[in-house]
């Protein structure tokens, strides 16, 4: 027996310290530390992630925005419905181009301005596709909030516009 059974903590110690020191050293260590502050920033704003073959996303929008936005992104690309379900906290749109490729989404509403989407393409996933969805997605999010701000800003509105009726109330929101 080379060492004693005490002396083997400090070696394993020792080791885990120099491999440390030599990782700092070599930058591994400070390299997270940078990808979490890049990671924040873009968690401000919205933010996107590819895993396991889908893109999730995250939005500061409402709820009935979202669902609205992905049915016009699926007439924009010209895309077949197959299955539509929707209920207070979850829509599921499963939808198919022309080579029969599925595309399927999924909207989580989290709180009643924070959405998460899930787009996946195919079976493994196809990224570029993905990410295109969900640009459409945002676009046509940005559009409707432009026109938004226009019908605001016109003149020829009535002082008060009447609401429109939230399509989708949780039982939470009477709270």
């Amino acid at each position: 027996m080379i060492g004693s059974a005490r002396s083997t903590p400090r070696l394993v110690a020792s080791v885990g310290v120099a491999l440390a020191v030599f990782a700092g050293m070599s930058g591994c260590l400070t390299a997270p530390a940078y990808v979490m502050t890049a990671g924040l920033t873009a968690a401000e704003g919205g933010a996107a992630m590819w895993i396991s073959g889908e893109l999730v996303g995250s939005f500061n929008e409402m709820y009935p925005d979202m669902v609205w936005a992905c049915e016009r992104m699926a007439k924009r690309l010209d895309l077949k419905f197959r299955v539509r379900r929707l209920d207070p906290t979850t829509y599921f749109l499963y939808l198919q181009d022309d080579n029969g490729v599925s595309l399927d989404l999924r909207v989580n509403r989290r709180t009643s301005r924070l959405c998460q989407i899930t787009v996946r393409v195919g079976v493994w996933g196809n990224k570029p596709l993905s990410t295109l969805v969900l640009n459409t997605i945002e676009y046509e999010l940005e559009a409707r909030h432009k026109g938004e701000a226009e019908d605001q800003n016109d003149a020829t509105l009535p002082e008060s516009s009447p609401e429109l009726p939230d399509p989708i109330k949780s039982p939470a929101d009477d709270w």
